[in-house]
């Protein structure tokens, strides 16, 4: 019996994963990071199109252990596993696609903040010494501004408040402290991956999302005239074993 643990980085971008990846723990010990394209540049959409269609950001690592490319009902093709996901409550208002993909997990716990990576793992550790097989989705939270570790941040310079009020925003600075705010919750989810428990044969992937633009060609964010960084995220694939 094998578990499947899909751990989906919010927003990550590929350069400053593969930056950070040194410093980790637990990223660092699934290997290789394979730079793939996310197929959009919204969390709902990527959602949908991953999990309710299949379609992994691509290419896809040499050892993936589902199809490449594309599966129609993806999740209920998990018929003997117990398919789960942890994560926030907002992925899935709005469009009915996005709510039909997640009606097709057998449970789902949401968090009440953004910064769930914690949460996330105490509900993979509580549940993996089950005697059933787990396809588990663990969103980790947002990576990007203005979120941080106590969550929303509005005195963060830059933050929306300060688009209100009219400061100008887009200097080096502040783009070099958007990628550092990234590269402090890439090491704190590192953190709390690390305390991860695996009692049975786990494929472990982890992946973004999509990316998120940082001050390239004067763009912050995603989603909204989208830039290619927007699109560039990483790819770990490995076989944990007990």
């Amino acid at each position: 019996m094998v578990n499947y643990l899909i751990i989906v980085l919010d927003s990550c971008r590929y350069d400053l994963f593969v930056e950070v990846l040194p410093e980790t723990e637990f990223f660092r010990k699934l290997g290789k990071v394979t730079k793939s394209y996310s197929v959009c540049s919204v969390t709902g959409p990527s959602f949908v199109e991953i999990f309710g269609n299949g379609y992994f950001p691509q290419p896809v690592p040499d050892n993936f252990p589902f199809k490449p490319r594309g599966e129609v009902n993806f999740i209920q093709h998990r018929a003997e596993y117990k398919v789960l996901f942890t994560g926030m409550p907002m992925l899935w208002k709005g469009s009915v696609a996005v709510r039909s993909t997640v009606e097709c997990f057998d449970d789902y716990r949401f968090q009440r903040t953004r910064s769930v990576c914690k949460e996330g793992v105490d509900y993979w550790n509580e549940l993996s010494r089950a005697q059933y097989p787990l396809f588990f989705v663990l969103w980790t939270g947002e990576t990007h501004w203005p979120y941080s570790l106590q969550g929303y941040d509005g005195t963060l310079y830059g933050s929306p408040d300060a688009y209100n009020r009219g400061r100008d925003v887009y200097k080096p600075e502040f783009f070099e402290l958007l990628k550092r705010k990234q590269k402090e919750m890439i090491a704190y989810c590192d953190e709390q991956l690390s305390k991860l428990k695996f009692y049975l044969p786990t494929w472990v992937i982890v992946m973004a999302d999509h990316g998120e633009a940082m001050g390239e060609d004067h763009k912050i964010g995603h989603g909204v005239y989208p830039h290619a960084v927007e699109f560039e995220v990483p790819f770990q694939c490995k076989l944990v074993r007990p």
